[in-house]
């Protein structure tokens, strides 16, 4: 029983995160540390035959409790426990240890049911009962601080869940700076996962880089490093690199890392492989390594063409890319075909008064400019004048067109 109590302490300090530059998708981190979970179970086994002999009403109740906890039948689940832990709480010979593990596992069924109130009041016992009482059992404190930290995580108390991520990281070494041989490193790279991602959202690359590489570490020691994980966490690094224009380094996590990994686990066809491409493209285009570019947006093209209705805009704008790429390049009749394509695109899937659907407008005008075609280039930007002024009004046009 103690091994199921420990499973549920440990079982849901997992990632939930938004993925890469705003738009990748969401994937859950869900993988437990067995070894850790078999140690905590050895080391409580002395603890359980003490409670035997002094409570055994409540050893009923845990037994049932956790019967329907495990069927996610909470709401029978908690009165069992509460009634358990009102018998263990008044009976002196109750153990502090296993009623700190106890309120630990009460609390992470209260988040389950997301009854945050009350998982955080047990959180904080659990703490309490192991700062005062067991000093013996204080490495315990980094799985209780995490899983606090995480309770303030999933409700975007992010000031407090980040301290608390902090408290649990430190705990996990003894008075010495040494760490305890029974951590998890699963839930250690969870939590500079967790960390990571707080400093990426409040700008702070710095540290946010850091406890990525911190959590990669731990993984890889873990030999808990999967794909999807590893997906994840490269694309956020890639991201923060493009976002303080490290655009080499951005290039090469995508090069060495990250499409390595995506080619291998997603289909040829995957938009989220298209978006990559894309970004890479992007990173050679900064760079002016135009046939790198130009290979790249042919790879993001041919996806999209693939999943006909689901990539509609995005198919658009990789013409419009590929486009200017080829106008710089004196390619104005490749340029012309790609944007005709375009803007019929953003006509029928963006309606006649997006900024976007101007913007290619614009760009298929600058073609006919060039061309020596001005009639047809006045009549594109004239549209798209219009569309501006309907969006943010005549007298901000300050928009500055490349007319």
């Amino acid at each position: 029983m103690l091994l199921k109590i420990m499973k549920i302490l440990q079982e849901n300090f997992f990632l939930n995160v938004i993925g890469f530059i705003g738009y990748l998708l969401i994937f859950a981190i869900a993988s437990t540390n067995i070894t850790c979970a078999q140690a905590a179970d050895k080391k409580t086994t002395a603890t359980k035959k003490t409670k035997l002999k002094g409570s055994g009403k409540a050893l009923e109740y845990y037994e049932q409790a956790f019967k329907y906890s495990e069927l996610e039948e909470y709401d029978k689940a908690i009165p069992l426990f509460v009634k358990a832990i009102d018998i263990d709480e008044k009976s002196p010979a109750s153990k502090k240890s296993w009623l700190a593990t106890v309120y630990g596992a009460l609390a992470q069924i209260y988040r389950k049911n997301k009854q945050y109130d009350k998982a955080e009041l047990f959180y904080l016992k659990a703490i309490s009962t192991t700062e005062r009482d067991l000093a013996e059992e204080r490495h315990n404190l980094y799985q209780y601080y995490g899983n606090l930290g995480l309770l303030y995580y999933e409700q975007n108390k992010l000031d407090k869940a980040e301290k608390l991520f902090l408290k649990s990281l430190d705990y996990r070494f003894d008075s010495s700076g040494n760490e305890y041989m029974d951590f998890s490193r699963e839930h250690v790279s969870n939590t500079c996962l967790h960390l990571a991602d707080i400093y990426y959202d409040h700008k702070q690359y710095s540290k946010s880089e850091s406890y990525y590489i911190q959590a990669i570490a731990n993984k890889e020691q873990a030999n808990s490093f999967d794909d999807l994980e590893a997906e994840y966490i490269y694309s956020k690094i890639a991201g923060l690199y493009i976002l303080q224009g490290f655009n080499e380094k951005a290039e090469y996590i995508f090069v060495n890392k990250l499409l390595p990994v995506q080619e291998k686990v997603r289909e040829a066809d995957d938009p989220i492989l298209a978006k990559s491409y894309n970004h890479l493209a992007m990173l050679y285009r900064e760079q002016n390594l135009y046939e790198k570019t130009e290979t790249y947006l042919l790879k993001t093209i041919s996806i999209y063409e693939r999943k006909p209705g689901l990539g509609n805009i995005d198919l658009a704008d990789s013409y419009n890319n590929l486009a200017l790429l080829y106008l710089d390049l004196g390619l104005d009749i490749k340029a012309e075909r790609l944007l005709l394509n375009t803007v019929s695109i953003g006509e029928k899937n963006l309606g006649l008064n997006d900024q976007l659907l101007a913007t290619w407008q614009n760009n298929l005008a600058q073609v006919y400019a060039k061309q020596g075609r001005f009639t047809e280039a006045e009549l594109l930007y004239k549209k798209a004048i219009a569309i501006d002024e309907k969006v943010i009004g005549a007298e901000n046009t300050s928009l500055a067109r490349d007319f």
